[in-house]
């Protein structure tokens, strides 16, 4: 069902007992925030009141990433990479123990402000004053 009230959302969730209800301008929302930080968002969605994110991103050569694995990356960044691609493999659910290598791709979960750091951790130092497409 389409609701673009919050409140009534709610209420209808409660009422007829549906697990979960939206509102649809309450998800566009993040969108425009996204794009007004430059932050590559996929897609957004509501875990309880946690709004997540999905992004991909590449991490170029020369990256504070590189060399990180990918549960370093997690645990220093809060956030959870829920898809790991290299020039050789694809990995849905990546090895924790995955080393992160220049042009390396990542697809993750996480909240807007951590989009907003990661973005910039996987630029090559120097390259944080470039625009982005």
């Amino acid at each position: 069902m389409r609701m673009f009230d919050a409140d009534l959302a709610r209420k209808v969730e409660r009422g007829f007992g549906i697990h979960t209800a939206f509102s649809v301008s309450a998800l566009a929302a993040p969108a425009f925030a996204a794009a007004a930080t430059r932050a590559n968002v996929s897609y957004s969605f509501y875990v309880d009141n946690l709004l997540l994110n999905v992004s991909q991103v590449t991490v170029e050569h020369g990256s504070p990433l590189v060399g990180k694995t990918v549960a370093e990356i997690e645990r220093e960044l809060d956030l959870t990479i829920v898809q790991y691609k290299s020039a050789a493999k694809m990995d849905l659910h990546p090895d924790p123990d995955i080393i992160i290598q220049g042009g390396d791709c990542i697809a993750v979960f996480a909240e807007l402000p951590t989009l907003g750091k990661l973005n910039g951790l996987c630029l090559a130092p120097g390259a944080n004053n470039r625009g982005s497409a």
